[in-house]
């Protein structure tokens, strides 16, 4: 494998601005006798892009575009980069935070508050370190920077299809790129990672495998390491369909699996919601019941709680 092109790559890594307010005349239309100046500029269908002169810090740019809030946003697979499910950003609420997101709806990590040195919650970020950090609040923009202390090194910053940040460092020797720092640390601190009724073991490799009875919904993802789309049952549910018990009188029943973590979105256990189909699972030691897909299922060391899945009846569901 080759040497990355130039040396020089990533010096300083712009990280995100948020909304950037320039209090301009725009228009969306330009013609040949036109022209811009002073806090002129042209806006796209939907202000998306904006061309004109902008002021960032004590540098001007001839030429610019607009995109409010930015995020960096991980590949959906290894063989695809279009746009994944995992995204880092600023605080929409005004902090200095930074999330990331699963979906864009749900956090499950936070960089802590910039407390004039680093962030809160990314402890490795002292002066010692192979970096120099900065971040900048304003009136107009705030964003996070960056820069190697040693030039002649190689790094480059991902939000990686893990659903993790990652930090690499080039190693010419050897002629790959090697971990410096991540977060969440925990693989399976990442949330939603196996997707629905998938469980993560952070102690196995492939972290991500099905529950029992379930089978992925699209093996070509999971081997491609995007195991987002999670898995299905091998067999439906018998409450689901006309018949409610399978040929030989048995109805649909619940196993129990032992030492996992409990999934998001439970609701109050009574007898009345245990009976209904899509009642899929219920903890008896915390009275709750889940409904619909489960998510965010984690295998534990032994001090996790029991959880009782519905399988079917049907002797096809009771594979692996």
């Amino acid at each position: 494998m080759a040497s990355p092109k130039p040396r020089w790559f990533i010096h300083s890594l712009f990280f995100l601005c948020l909304n950037i307010p320039f209090s301009s005349f725009a228009s969306d239309q330009f013609s040949f006798d036109n022209s811009l100046s002073g806090n002129q500029t042209i806006s796209s269908q939907g202000d998306k892009f904006e061309l004109g002169f902008f002021q960032l810090g004590n540098k001007y740019a001839s030429a610019n575009y607009y995109l409010g809030q930015q995020r960096i946003v991980s590949w959906k697979n290894s063989d695809d980069p279009a746009e994944g499910i995992f995204s880092l950003e600023i605080d929409p609420n005004g902090s200095s935070k930074y999330f990331i997101f699963w979906n864009r709806s749900k956090q499950y990590w936070s960089s802590g508050d910039w407390n004039g040195k680093f962030f809160t919650n990314v402890l490795e970020m002292n002066p010692k370190y192979l970096y120099n950090f900065e971040y900048v609040p304003n009136e107009n923009e705030t964003y996070f920077t960056y820069s190697l202390q040693d030039d002649s090194m190689i790094s480059r910053f991902v939000m990686d299809l893990s659903g993790q940040i990652k930090l690499l460092k080039w190693l010419e020797e050897s002629q790959q790129w090697i971990l410096l720092w991540t977060q969440p640390q925990a693989q399976c601190d990442v949330y939603a990672l196996c997707g629905p009724f998938g469980s993560c073991d952070q102690m196995n490799l492939p972290y991500c495998s099905c529950l029992k009875s379930f089978k992925e919904v699209n093996s070509i993802e999971w081997e491609c390491s995007d195991s987002s789309e999670g898995c299905q049952r091998n067999s439906p549910l018998k409450c689901s369909v006309a018949n409610s018990s399978s040929p030989n009188g048995e109805t649909d029943q619940f196993f129990d699996m032992s030492s996992i973590s409990l999934p998001d979105n439970p609701q109050i256990l009574n007898i009345t919601t245990i009976q209904v189909c899509n009642a899929f699972a219920f903890s008896s030691n915390n009275f709750l019941v889940w409904y619909g897909n489960l998510l965010n299922l984690q295998e534990t060391d032994g001090s996790g709680d029991t959880l009782y899945l519905r399988l079917s009846a049907s002797p096809s569901s009771q594979t692996t």
